[in-house]
């Protein structure tokens, strides 16, 4: 379903929103990681893999919410 949404986004052309997507998203990733794998090692791999897609999806359904609600 959060696909769905990244489609929207991107369908419509919201040259802002697709940067803010493509870019905080990867770097809460990264971060993510180089804060959990020396802490946790190979769970830390994945606790950050987990928590970095929640915080996608989320970003994803914020910036739908916030372009259908402006409209």
């Amino acid at each position: 379903p959060v696909a769905v949404l990244g489609s929207a986004i991107i369908a419509r052309q919201d040259t802002k929103q697709i940067y803010l997507y493509r870019t905080v998203a990867p770097l809460a990733q990264i971060g993510l990681i180089a804060a959990l794998v020396p802490i946790f090692g190979l769970w830390g791999a994945v606790w950050a893999r987990v928590v970095g897609r929640i915080f996608k999806s989320g970003l994803l359904l914020a910036l739908f919410t916030r372009y259908n609600r402006a409209r």
